[in-house]
């Protein structure tokens, strides 16, 4: 089953598998929300995203609680793409690893709990739920 299904945004597994320090890539853009139109099928829809928002935050706090560090990277970009539109792929996974790692190196210089490079394993939990 699609991990998506469970949590947009799967800190609460990497944490189960052992996480010091999370780097957690949000995929959803919110904007999405302000076409999906009335009727049942809006409904459906901001209720599944009312849903995921709600799973997102409580991954996030329990992370908190537990002294996790979560460096949380909104990935939404200037112009909105629909989930399903693959179209774009490519350029999208470039910008979502140049952001990454600039954010990351930035984290670094200015959090100095952050780990090192040869420090960092990383373990990739995906999901693609649409």
């Amino acid at each position: 089953m699609d991990g998506g299904f469970v949590s947009q945004l799967p800190v609460e597994a990497a944490m189960r598998m052992g996480a010091t320090h999370i780097v957690a890539l949000d995929l959803i853009d919110p904007r999405e929300m302000s076409s999906v139109g009335d009727g049942m099928r809006g409904f459906v829809s901001r209720m599944i995203y009312s849903v995921e928002t709600r799973q997102k935050n409580l991954e996030l706090e329990l992370a908190e609680v537990r002294g996790i560090p979560v460096l949380y990277l909104g990935l939404a970009g200037d112009t909105q793409i629909q989930i399903w539109d693959f179209h774009h792929t490519d350029e999208l996974i470039t910008r979502g690893y140049d952001l990454t790692k600039r954010i990351i190196e930035q984290q670094r210089s200015t959090h100095p709990f952050w780990p090192s490079r040869e420090e960092l394993r990383f373990t990739i939990i995906l999901h693609c739920d649409r």
